[in-house]
C-alpha cells in the first residue's frame, strides 16, 4: 500500500478496483494492466466498499474522485470508436463555448474602464506637466558650497 496517498483517495481506489472487477474478461482486456496494477497498489486491503455490479454507476453512492476516473477509463478504453467521436465532438463544443466566453469578457473588460471626470483629468495633466520637468541634481561639491554660503549669512 502507497502511504503517500490519503485515505479518501485510497478509499476512491477500492471502489474504482471493485468496479473495474466487475467488468467482464473481454471489457477488463481493454484496459491497462499496469492501470489496474497501479489502482490495486493504492486501494485499501481491507476496506468493504459498496459497490454494486447491478446498479448503474450514476445510481451508486461512490466518490466524485471514482466517478471522474471511471468515466475517464470508459471514455479511453472501453468507449468505441463512434462514442470517442461523440466525445472528441463534444469537448471541441465545449472548447469552443468557453473561448467564446473568454473573448466576450476580454471585450467587456475594455468597455468597463471608467472615463476619467474633468478634475481628474486636470490632475493627470499637471501631473504629466511635472513629470517633464528636468530634473537638476546637485554635485557633492555644490552642496558643501551651498552649506558654506548658508553659515556665512547667519
Amino acid at each position: 500500500m502507497n502511504e503517500n496517498l490519503a485515505y479518501e483517495e485510497k478509499i476512491s481506489f477500492t471502489e474504482i478496483y471493485d468496479l473495474i472487477m466487475f467488468l467482464n474478461d473481454e471489457e477488463k482486456s481493454k484496459i491497462p494492466k499496469k492501470f489496474i496494477k497501479y489502482v490495486e497498489y493504492n486501494r485499501l486491503g481491507d476496506y468493504i466498499t459498496n459497490v454494486n455490479p447491478y446498479i448503474p454507476l450514476e445510481y451508486q453512492n461512490v466518490k466524485k474522485q471514482t466517478r471522474i476516473v471511471m468515466a475517464y477509463v470508459y471514455r479511453v478504453y472501453l468507449a468505441d470508436e463512434e462514442e470517442k467521436a461523440i466525445f472528441r465532438e463534444q469537448e471541441q463544443k465545449e472548447y469552443l463555448e468557453e473561448q467564446k466566453i473568454l473573448q466576450e469578457k476580454e471585450r467587456n473588460m475594455f468597455k468597463q474602464v471608467p472615463k476619467p471626470n474633468i478634475a481628474e483629468k486636470n490632475t493627470i495633466e499637471k501631473t504629466k506637466e511635472v513629470s517633464n520637468l528636468p530634473i537638476v541634481k546637485e554635485s557633492f561639491f555644490d552642496k558643501i558650497k551651498n552649506i558654506i554660503k548658508k553659515i556665512f549669512k547667519k
